[in-house]
């Protein structure tokens, strides 16, 4: 019987996890177990969670705040469920979600990595941007990939390798990842963690490595949360000192210079020599990659010796990368785009019109009337739950396509 096992992460988000923990425990299917980790919070989490007397939740804690990317790792072993989900503590499950995916690998054997869709909420408004969700482009249907397929997908998405079109999922997530406890404990023998830093949850990349298939499951099943505080901030222009304290974590990209895309490129770069696939899989670093890091680096909001520091270092190998990659004439094309990009990001940075901190709460008001509101990211769950998901359940052609895709 498919039984599930959601690690649970969380820090000073006391009102964000109780909305986690509703939506977990509200499950229309009750076989789970919740391991939350309490990492440091002040005050503890623990009155929280006896409010709720559940036993399936099991409370750890960290008196003081550890590296997120190590305290999941110290649990693994304490797994029960035949499926795993990493779950962050400002996302949430729809209803239907847990009861769906075992009805889904139920349907469909022995299925280790299952990765469903998923839409946006935004906690600090209290709405959802329908344009952005598109959830009528979601149509139930269950999709194969082959595996390593799927794994070399990601890995060429952050500019790993030469530009080839793989066949992967249209859209992933750690909270919408569920993977067997098998399939986990055969990647830790060839990766050595599951997790990576400085982002942990590329760890779950290296699982595609160790399984024949993968199927994604074109349901929104999961709402992921934004706040004004994220780590996905990162990536946001002239946010990229926000990396400053991971690059001692980074081992195989030839640039030190911080980016969000230099550190998940080296974190892809971690999964594929720890499972010593870079022999399979070209590892060198495409002009893509050097690209959006210059674009990174010059988005700074002031510039300082830190940022020509930075773009002096990229340069050398952003012109090998063009040499080993690009024609002659692909590689003007490339100057003449880069030359064009830096102007316009300069040129707005040293006017000072990036404002600090950018947007305040990540929201985009470029169509106000495709904003609707709710009371809070469970009703919107609720809401997406009866308006989307049982619509589709009850046609029996469309929620039953992945038994026809199978055969």
């Amino acid at each position: 019987m498919i039984s599930f096992s959601i690690l649970v992460l969380t820090y000073n988000r006391h009102e964000l996890l109780k909305k986690t923990l509703e939506s977990i425990i509200g499950q229309t299917y009750g076989n789970f177990e919740v391991i939350l980790i309490d990492n440091g919070s002040q005050p503890p989490v623990a009155d929280i969670v006896n409010k709720y007397n559940d036993k399936r939740i099991k409370l750890k804690r960290y008196e003081s705040n550890a590296e997120p990317c190590d305290v999941p790792e110290d649990f693994l072993d304490e797994l029960r469920g035949t499926h795993y989900l990493t779950f962050t503590d400002d996302d949430v499950l729809l209803p239907s979600a847990l009861e769906i995916v075992a009805e889904v690998m139920g349907q469909n054997g022995n299925i280790e990595s299952l990765q469903v869709g998923f839409t946006h909420f935004y906690h600090d408004t209290g709405t959802c941007n329908l344009k952005e969700a598109n959830l009528n482009a979601f149509d139930g249907r269950l999709e194969v990939f082959e595996a390593a397929e799927a794994a070399r997908f990601f890995f060429n998405g952050w500019g790993i390798g030469p530009a080839k079109r793989y066949n992967g999922p249209k859209m992933a997530h750690s909270s919408g990842a569920f993977i067997s406890r098998s399939l986990i404990e055969r990647t830790r023998k060839k990766q050595g963690k599951l997790y990576v830093k400085p982002f942990g949850d590329i760890g779950l990349v290296g699982t595609l490595l160790h399984t024949k298939k993968a199927y994604f499951l074109n349901l929104p099943l999961v709402i992921i949360g934004r706040t004004r505080i994220s780590e996905m901030n990162g990536s946001k222009p002239g946010q990229r000192q926000k990396w400053n304290y991971a690059v001692k974590y980074l081992e195989h990209s030839p640039i030190k210079g911080v980016s969000f895309i230099n550190m998940g490129a080296d974190a892809h770069l971690q999964v594929l020599f720890r499972n010593k696939y870079n022999g399979k899989y070209d590892c060198r670093l495409r002009p893509d990659f050097y690209y959006w890091h210059l674009k990174a680096v010059a988005s700074d909001k002031r510039w300082t010796w830190i940022t020509l520091r930075d773009i002096a270092e990229c340069i050398p190998h952003y012109l090998i990368s063009m040499y080993r990659f690009l024609t002659l004439r692909e590689a003007m094309r490339e100057i003449v785009r880069l030359s064009s990009s830096l102007k316009k990001v300069a040129s707005r940075t040293l006017r000072a019109k990036i404002k600090p901190g950018g947007q305040t709460n990540g929201v985009r008001h470029d169509d106000e009337s495709l904003n609707l509101s709710f009371k809070d990211i469970n009703s919107f769950a609720e809401w997406v739950n009866t308006n989307y998901i049982e619509s589709l359940r009850n046609i029996p052609e469309v929620y039953n396509a992945s038994a026809r895709i199978l055969k």
